[in-house]
């Protein structure tokens, strides 16, 4: 039998997967600094000291500080004020709020982000096929969509934890693992969890990562989606047996207007907020 007769549900993480993120990190790192009259930081020290810091953050307080009641916009004005400390820019406090609040409100709107131009058709054909779609991800959000678009939230885990995914199906109706799919990027985060739970689960390598052949070899289904692309995956290991073609209509670059367009029933987020929201 066909994996797609067999599904109900296909999940999929959203940055890496359904957007990107333009450019670097330090870019507008350095936009921020500048526009207060300072000389621009140093992009990969910025860099460095970001993953530093909220490696750091991400540990002391998951979920963005949710399980500790920490505001969402005190987790990041840390770990922003770490990162830059990290990498040796140690701003006084009036300097450093209006960097961060130009850092906070750039990421809290689309022009950081652009939509592969792939994702809303290939959305509406998971929907047009009758299956429930979903998010499950890290990315905390600051987009108020959910009242508008069905979306639900929940705060419970944190990838690679597998619970959320079962939270996900949960809120999708009660689906099993063994008829759900989950598409993502990453081995670790994604991948893995979502197969020790019992879910079915393929990598989409967007980016060409280098490990992506051993990955193939080992038996891991990957594939990257593209315009005009044939998904054909035998033997009920990847997401469908049928050919389609995805259109080459115009997306806007919001991931508002993308989940507002795809009707996506539920949502598995891995933080609770107002809005939805990507850092680099």
């Amino acid at each position: 039998m066909a994996l797609l007769s067999k599904l109900l549900c296909i999940t999929l993480d959203v940055t890496g997967t359904l957007i990107a993120c333009k450019g670097e990190l330090g870019d507008y790192y350095c936009m921020a600094a500048k526009s207060v009259g300072l000389p621009c930081p140093d992009y990969k020290r910025v860099h460095e000291g970001y993953k530093l810091a909220y490696s750091d953050m991400a540990k002391k307080y998951p979920c963005f500080g949710h399980a500790a009641n920490m505001p969402n916009i005190v987790w990041r004005k840390t770990c922003v004020r770490d990162s830059f400390v990290r990498a040796g820019y140690d701003y006084d406090e009036e300097t450093f709020e209006k960097i961060f609040r130009r850092i906070y409100s750039t990421f809290g709107s689309a022009a950081p982000y652009t939509v592969f131009p792939d994702s809303q058709p290939f959305l509406r054909w998971v929907r047009e096929n009758g299956l429930e779609v979903g998010l499950v991800s890290n990315t905390e959000y600051r987009y108020n969509v959910g009242d508008r678009s069905g979306i639900l939230a929940c705060s419970l885990a944190f990838k690679p934890d597998p619970r959320l995914y079962e939270i996900a199906l949960e809120r999708a109706g009660n689906i099993a693992l063994e008829e759900a799919l989950h598409i993502r990027d990453s081995m670790r985060k994604d991948y893995l969890p979502a197969k020790s739970s019992g879910m079915h689960a393929l990598l989409l390598d967007r980016f060409k990562t280098p490990d992506a052949d051993n990955w193939r070899k080992s038996g891991v289904p990957v594939r990257r989606f593209e315009l005009y692309n044939k998904i054909n995956h035998q033997q009920g290991v990847g997401l469908v047996d049928k050919t389609f073609e995805f259109l080459t209509q115009g997306l806007g670059s919001s991931l508002h207007s993308l989940l507002l367009g795809s009707n996506i029933l539920f949502s598995a987020w891995s933080t609770w907020g107002p809005k939805m929201h990507s850092y680099g």
